[in-house]
C-alpha cells in the first residue's frame, strides 16, 4: 500500500504516501484511544488493492495497468470489517490485487 513505509521501493509521490501514512497513524492511535474505553469498537486501516477508478484517468487505462474492478476490492473490504474483533484491531490490511484474502500488512 502507498501508505506503507516498509514496503516504499520505488519512491516519489511525496504528498499521496504522506497523507496515507499520516491516515495509517491516525487508525492506530484511535484504536489504542478506543481500546482503552471498553466500548468494544475495533479499527482498522484497510488498503484495497490498485483498484480501477476514473482517479487514475479513466478505468479502461487502470485496468490495462493491472488494477481490479471495485467489486473485487469492495468484498476484500467487506470481508474485512466483518472479521475485526477487539484481537485484531489497529492492523493495517491490505486487500490483495489478486483477489486472494485480506492479510496484515507492513506498516
Amino acid at each position: 500500500g502507498m501508505g506503507s513505509i516498509k514496503d516504499n521501493a520505488s519512491g516519489g509521490m511525496y504528498a499521496y504516501r504522506t497523507s496515507k501514512a499520516a491516515a495509517n497513524m491516525v487508525t492506530k492511535s484511535l484504536a489504542v484511544d478506543l481500546a482503552k474505553d471498553g466500548k468494544g469498537i475495533a479499527v482498522a486501516a484497510i488498503a484495497p488493492g490498485f483498484v480501477a477508478t476514473d482517479f487514475g484517468g479513466s478505468v479502461e487505462k487502470m485496468e490495462s495497468w493491472g488494477a481490479k474492478p471495485v467489486g473485487q476490492a469492495t468484498k476484500g473490504i467487506l470481508e474485512t470489517i466483518e472479521g475485526m474483533t477487539m484481537e485484531n484491531t489497529g492492523r493495517f490490511i491490505m486487500v490483495p490485487t489478486d483477489g486472494g484474502p485480506p492479510k496484515e500488512y507492513s506498516w
